[in-house]
């Protein structure tokens, strides 16, 4: 499933944020990745993509 996509203006600071957040359904050991991919505008984008990955106790479906 993939979330909504937030364009976000120039400065702000911390608040200009986006989230994305799901209630967890049941407890089952579930491994979760997150990707962030950030476009600037007039700018060349890179080959890099990042990711962290957790082990956590919650399932959302």
């Amino acid at each position: 499933m993939l979330g909504d996509t937030e364009t976000l203006k120039p400065g702000g600071g911390s608040v200009q944020r986006t989230v994305a957040r799901r209630d967890c359904r049941d407890t089952q050991r579930t491994s979760w990745r997150n990707h962030v991919d950030v476009d600037v505008i007039g700018e060349i984008g890179t080959g890099e993509k990042p990711m962290n990955q957790a082990e956590v106790n919650c399932r959302v479906y």
